[in-house]
């Protein structure tokens, strides 16, 4: 097995030496206990510069979690019933993915997407210093800010360092001025989930030299984040796509797909397993001692990938996972799949020669016919396990899918999943620890900024609500992150310290409140807001 693995990286090696004269781009989200890689083409997890790991946990020990995780997506044309795929793993044989976005569905060209070829990453605190500062300029805003990739602004740059012109919606940001544009100097400031977050946007409207399938002209804006001021989620990083479909038909039995080798620190030590309420696979060591200078040693931690937001989810409804599969690291008929129709196998729970995964301890023997493998609480006698299989630990390499979609023209479908883990602690077969930490990301779909109404808890307005500048002189925009809450709040009023109604603002957008404030004395106001099952205060300064 070992002698399987390295083939494979030295395949990796041999890809990036024909790429060498194009650098990598790749930046790392780090804010938390996580140092977490992340690359423009689709894939993530990896330093593809050395060929190494890059989800190191916990940061700063040389211990790491995860090698590689990438996206994979297949769908079937409405008009020409052919199937679709887009899917990357360690680029041995090209890419599928590229930088850039795509312009009104024409074809994107080389220039412009290497123009793209960057990640933008971004800290809350910068943020949060910004909305203290005025007036702003160039020289007192910080050059995140500055760069910020969304429509109109005059300041961003290419990864040249050239002038990025961009007419079209971007980067997500908080238009203070509602001119449509983005402009720091005019108050403007980036949108994002978590206190860190990197932004990027790539396609797969290119040639697919990576899986040779058929191309679906998607466009993916993708943003990491992670969160450090809640501990339950200083050990997890979050990673959510808006993926938009250029293509002129819709896609049917649509899935989208999360390929990982993990490689809990030792490669050839590791067991999977599948926890299908929760919608999240978790990785554990096979033994209680993770081996050699790679491995965690009788230290342990169980990683997971868990899937926060799945295109078919809806307030109230949680879609079910589509399948939890695996392949081993060879050529043979357990291995890769050397095809679209063995990709699209592989995300739909068969081997990639179609035969069904079943749950037989090898998941291909006679047995019942399954999509998940190993479902069982590794610690249940009685139920399916790799450890009650008393399988022989080694490298995992998995897919964890969503159910089918339907993906519309011009639609554009939300996914978001979390890379877990669990603090270090001796070996144990219970899954308690990672379905805990698992529990915890659902809480927090957006990182730190807001909790989760859909899966295991309520909307809560306190919490969505941003009002800036605080404090103000003139003009004021209240402003919520949670788009429930559009059309949602029924009244709005600013009272004073003694209670007494000052305004009433009659009139706001899908997205904020907009107020004047000019008229009021100066001194602490108080906003008062009720939708039809909330309500919630925020205190502010007129000076």
């Amino acid at each position: 097995m070992k002698k399987i693995f390295t083939t494979i990286n030295i395949l990796c090696c041999i890809s990036n030496i024909v790429l060498a004269q194009t650098p990598i781009v790749q930046r790392d989200l780090d804010i938390n206990n996580v140092r977490a890689t992340i690359l423009t083409h689709g894939d993530m997890f990896w330093d593809r510069v050395n060929q190494t790991a890059g989800y190191e946990y916990p940061k700063g020990s040389g211990l790491h979690s995860n090698f590689l995780t990438a996206l994979w997506v297949a769908g079937y044309d409405q008009n020409t019933s052919n199937l679709h795929v887009a899917s990357q793993t360690y680029r041995q044989g090209g890419n599928d993915y590229w930088p850039g976005p795509i312009d009104n569905g024409s074809q994107i060209d080389s220039i412009t997407s290497t123009k793209w070829d960057k990640i933008w990453k971004i800290d809350k605190a910068d943020i949060d210093q910004f909305l203290t500062i005025i007036p702003h300029t160039v020289f007192n805003t910080h050059p995140a800010i500055l760069d910020w990739p969304a429509k109109g602004n005059p300041y961003a740059t290419d990864r040249f360092g050239a002038s990025l012109s961009i007419t079209k919606s971007m980067a997500p940001f908080v238009d203070a001025n509602q001119d449509g544009v983005y402009n720091a100097l005019d108050g403007d400031y980036p949108s994002i989930k978590g206190e860190q977050a990197l932004w990027w946007v790539f396609n797969d409207q290119k040639q697919h030299t990576e899986s040779a399938g058929e191309k679906l002209n998607l466009e993916f804006k993708a943003m990491a984040y992670a969160c450090n001021s809640i501990p339950a989620l200083q050990n997890s990083t979050y990673y959510s796509f808006d993926i938009t479909n250029y293509n002129n038909a819709a896609f049917l039995q649509t899935r989208i797909g999360l390929f990982s080798c993990a490689n809990l620190g030792y490669a050839f030590d590791d067991y999977i397993g599948v926890d299908t309420f929760r919608r999240f696979m978790y990785l554990y060591n096979g033994d209680s001692k993770d081996e050699g200078p790679s491995g965690y040693d009788s230290n342990l931690t169980k990683h997971g990938l868990a899937i926060i937001q799945s295109p078919q989810d809806s307030v109230g409804y949680k879609a079910p996972l589509g399948a939890f599969t695996f392949m081993n690291p060879t050529n043979g008929i357990t291995g890769f799949p050397t095809s679209s129709y063995g990709i699209n196998n592989f995300m739909r729970g068969f081997w990639k020669d179609g035969q069904p995964f079943t749950d037989a301890c090898n998941a291909r023997d006679i047995g019942n016919i399954t999509s998940f493998v190993y479902t069982g609480n590794p610690i249940d006698s009685n139920q399916w396990s790799e450890k009650q299989c008393n399988n022989t630990p080694s490298t995992r390499v998995f897919l964890l899918s969503t159910s089918d979609f339907t993906f519309l023209p011009g639609e554009t479908k939300k996914f978001t999943f979390a890379a877990i883990n669990t603090p270090r602690s001796p070996h144990t077969y219970s899954i308690t620890d990672i379905q805990n930490v698992a529990d915890a990301v659902m809480m927090y779909p957006n990182g730190c900024n807001s909790s989760s109404p859909s899966i295991l808890k309520n909307y809560n307005l306190a919490e969505s609500l941003m009002l800036h500048p605080n404090p103000a002189n003139h003009e004021m925009v209240l402003s919520w992150i949670e788009s429930h809450y559009n059309d949602k709040i029924k009244s709005f009023e600013i009272v004073n310290t003694y209670g007494e109604t000052i305004h009433t603002p009659s009139l706001y957008t899908n997205s904020n409140i907009k107020f004047n404030i000019s008229s009021l004395a100066n001194g602490i106001y108080i906003l008062k807001l009720k939708t039809d099952q909330e309500s919630t205060t925020i205190r502010f300064l007129k000076n």
